[in-house]
């Protein structure tokens, strides 16, 4: 899938950072694609398992839900929620950067978009994948926020849901945790439109 349309700038030259350590523990081998100011590397852990690792600016935006994707990978695993390892920040070439480790993807829903919509099998496979995610979430007391074809990979044989940009609902008005829950749930019915027809509205 290209990426030609996305202005990125959090990296100066991200192929620079190959073969460097992130915190001492992930080796950057690859560079597998920029997006929404992250990047995202095939890394090496310290004991030479394959991992995805997603830099991005210390300061940017799209980073200060990471460490709530390791929590709920920690507490609340799901086999339908893609495995976040580890998260934290580091110095490489002289700039700050946050980071986040996840199991390696395998593919992305969006990339078959680019070239074609899902078959009605398909999409059966992926929105109950989805649908079991988001309520797990949901009985946890978090809410998914983002949910569309980016966030919906092949991960370990199954189907997952990311969980970059989680939200926590408990402590909140009850009102505002029942419409961000309610957002997740119209959020999918559009994904499954998009993924048979191409198009988020009606067919």
């Amino acid at each position: 899938m290209s990426h030609s349309g996305y202005t990125y700038n959090v990296i100066t030259s991200s192929a620079d950072l190959l073969r460097s350590y992130v915190d001492r523990k992930y080796f950057l081998k690859e560079l597998l694609r920029t997006a929404d100011e992250v990047s995202t590397f095939l890394a090496l852990a310290p004991d030479d398992s394959r991992v995805f690792l997603y830099l991005a600016q210390e300061d940017s935006d799209v980073s200060h839900s990471w460490p709530l994707a390791v929590e709920v990978s920690k507490q609340f695993s799901h086999p339908h929620l893609l495995t976040y390892i580890d998260n934290g920040q580091t110095q490489l070439e002289g700039q700050s950067y946050s980071y986040l480790v996840s199991e390696p993807i395998e593919d992305y829903v969006a990339d078959v978009l680019s070239d074609r919509t899902l078959t009605p099998d398909e999409t059966d496979a992926v929105i109950p994948a989805v649908l079991s995610a988001v309520g797990h979430l949901h009985e946890h007391w978090y809410v998914h926020t983002a949910i569309a074809p980016q966030a919906v990979v092949a991960a370990n044989g199954a189907v997952k849901l990311t969980a970059e940009k989680l939200k926590r609902t408990i402590g909140a008005e009850e009102t505002d945790a029942k419409r961000a829950r309610a957002g997740d749930l119209i959020a999918v019915g559009e994904l499954a439109t998009l993924l048979l027809s191409g198009h988020s509205g009606p067919a």
